[in-house]
């Protein structure tokens, strides 16, 4: 269905044939909503949907469907149940083939439009999925041999020497251990206290 010849012949449509306000807001909450699921033929909306969208009453809403389908300017289905009705938007304007053949290669364009949309939508998310989960992944390998190689470390009998050299100093005498900070040069140390213990 083309959106503006509808709307264009429903203008002209209203001009012959004057409608209730509440009556247009209905059939212009339907058009967009219809719009929003790539003009389906057969398409549901929830009577509170459709309340909400126009800032009806449940019996005006009720009234003002009988007033679109009285008109011939909608069909409508009742939902079974707790289920939502199900609308279908009457073609207003002629095409060259005709307003059926319209229908049809409207609704055919639409639904092959649908499934490639959906198609690649599909795909992308997929696609994104997949590649965030290898992430997830990656990283929580990465993350665990971190900390594997940290408990490593702070086991090894290297660092548990050089922690005891230092238990109870401070930070300054550490670094003046490890280095002269006035002159910039290290001091002489013995390095094999610190790589092998002694």
């Amino acid at each position: 269905m083309n959106y503006i010849l509808q709307l264009n012949s429903f203008g002209d449509f209203v001009t012959q044939f004057p409608q209730p306000s509440k009556a247009l807001a209905v059939y212009y909450a339907l058009l967009h909503i219809n719009n929003k699921c790539r003009w389906r033929r057969d398409f549901t909306v929830a009577n509170l949907t459709l309340q909400s969208f126009c800032s009806i009453s449940r019996s005006d809403l009720h009234k003002m469907r009988k007033v679109l389908l009285k008109n011939g300017l909608i069909e409508y289905h009742k939902g079974h149940g707790s289920q939502a009705g199900t609308y279908r938007i009457v073609c207003l304007y002629e095409t060259q083939s005709g307003t059926q053949s319209g229908t049809q290669l409207d609704t055919q364009s639409g639904t092959q439009v649908d499934t490639q949309v959906d198609t690649q939508v599909d795909t992308f998310m997929e696609h994104n999925w997949n590649t965030l989960t290898k992430y997830k992944h990656k990283n929580k390998e990465k993350g665990k041999k971190e900390k594997e190689t940290k408990k490593d470390l702070q086991g090894s009998p290297e660092v548990q020497e050089i922690s005891k050299g230092y238990e109870g100093s401070t930070r300054k005498e550490a670094h003046n251990e490890l280095g002269n900070t006035s002159t910039g040069k290290p001091s002489e140390l013995d390095e094999s206290k610190f790589l092998y213990g002694s």
